[in-house]
């Protein structure tokens, strides 16, 4: 039996800052009604060209965090320099610290000791006429992960005006999995230093007069709460009291014990990578010439990636892995040829 407990949850997720206190409420009920443990909402700094007080007017959103019911709310920011390119999902500050260039706002993250993932490495679409470029290109900088795969641009990127609302009748059953490319920088990044993995949402309200455009009603919190999820695995429980649970998770998150899946897809709770005594699991330091397993509920494809090459392929519900390399180790799981499950990786020493 597993030596740690599991705590299931979404990232990079938007609302409009003028109605905070009515929204944050609301995403609260979704979330619980999804049966989600956590959420970091991730607003985007506020615009202060028209009116220099606006990430003052915002401040008290910061305030808004805690437990609502049995949910955790976390309270952060999407930053940028004043760009489309170049956007951080940050946690820690109890201030705005965007809209300004990353040499003043990451040291800031730092002394929070907080949270920062590159959001949408290499997000473009062209929905409407112009192209829409919200790459990454600052190249290796000192963050806490990735944005691995993001739910807004797997149902947007190299979609036109004409296929997406044929893309959208299929979502969320046509999602596509990470970027290649954004797994290739994962990789490069894992080469340099440990490199947290995470899916998000980037999820914005629609706005009145778009919402009558979702008969699905697929576009909405409670909807995409259940599909990309990041699964957290504690070596402590949760006690209920809110500064030390945001402790468990965010140590938990920093120390890589975190995969992400398409839960929709299929429920990935019972997903296990670690050693045979379930002590030691992903994101931990394990001996060269250890061996870890690999369990999942279903038989599926599986791909072990050791140092971003391919270890091995193929279908397996349980898969050992002899750790013969140093470097890391991570697994991309897929159900019925689709993306399921992408885990962060084991270091081999």
């Amino acid at each position: 039996m597993s030596n740690f407990t599991q705590y299931i949850g979404c990232f990079h997720i938007h609302m409009p800052l003028k109605y905070y206190n009515v929204f944050i409420e609301n995403i609260a009920n979704e979330a619980s009604k999804s049966n989600l443990n956590f959420i970091f909402l991730s607003p985007h700094t506020p615009e202060n060209k028209q009116n220099k007080q606006d990430k003052q007017k915002y401040i008290k959103y910061f305030q808004k965090e805690g437990y609502y019911n049995k949910l955790m709310i976390f309270t952060g920011e999407e930053i940028d320099e004043c760009s489309d390119k170049n956007h951080i999902v940050a946690y820690g500050p109890k201030e705005w610290v965007g809209k300004t260039s990353f040499e003043n706002s990451i040291p800031i993250i730092n002394k929070s000791n907080g949270l920062m993932f590159i959001a949408h490495p290499f997000g473009k679409h062209r929905i409407f006429i112009s192209n829409s470029n919200h790459c990454w290109n600052k190249g290796l900088i000192k963050i806490t992960g990735i944005e691995i795969w993001s739910l807004l641009f797997d149902l947007v990127q190299n979609r036109t005006l004409f296929t997406l609302p044929y893309n959208y009748l299929c979502f969320p059953h046509n999602l596509r999995g990470p970027n290649q490319k954004t797994l290739e920088l994962w990789d490069e990044y894992l080469k340099e230093k440990k490199t947290i993995g995470i899916a998000g949402l980037d999820i914005h309200k629609l706005l009145s007069p778009l919402s009558i455009l979702d008969i699905k009603n697929s576009i909405n919190y409670k909807f995409v709460f259940k599909i990309l999820r990041n699964h957290i695995l504690c070596k402590e429980k949760l006690t209920g009291i809110f500064e030390k649970d945001k402790t468990i998770i965010l140590e938990s998150i920093k120390a890589g014990r975190l995969f992400f899946a398409n839960d929709f897809l299929m429920d990935s709770s019972e997903f296990f990578m670690g050693n045979i005594e379930e002590n030691k699991t992903i994101g931990d330091i394990f001996n060269q010439n250890e061996e870890i397993i690999l369990k999942l509920p279903y038989k599926s494809y599986i791909v072990i990636k050791s140092n971003g090459k391919t270890l091995w392929a193929g279908e397996a519900k349980k898969y050992k892995i002899p750790l013969k390399e140093k470097g890391f180790y991570r697994a991309e799981i897929f159900l019925y040829n689709k993306p399921w499950i992408f885990t962060n990786p084991v270091f081999v020493i």
